[in-house]
């Protein structure tokens, strides 16, 4: 569709932090917000998504130090 209709079809990606299952899911969120605003999102999106093993297993503290 986007290659079709370029000037009609626009990609929107939403994000929907699972925070009740994932402890890592808001600070993702919040790093592919601001790689987005840098023109990085995607790149940014392969990663986390590319380590999502990693992600899961560490965890944030409120100081944001990894445990």
């Amino acid at each position: 569709m986007l290659e079709a209709y370029p000037k009609d079809v626009q990609r929107v990606y939403k994000q929907f932090p699972l925070t009740t299952i994932h402890p890592n899911a808001l600070p993702a969120s919040k790093a592919a917000v601001a790689a987005g605003k840098q023109g990085k999102f995607w790149e940014m999106h392969a990663k986390l998504f590319g380590h999502q093993r990693e992600l899961s297993v560490r965890t944030t503290t409120r100081s944001g130090r990894r445990s």
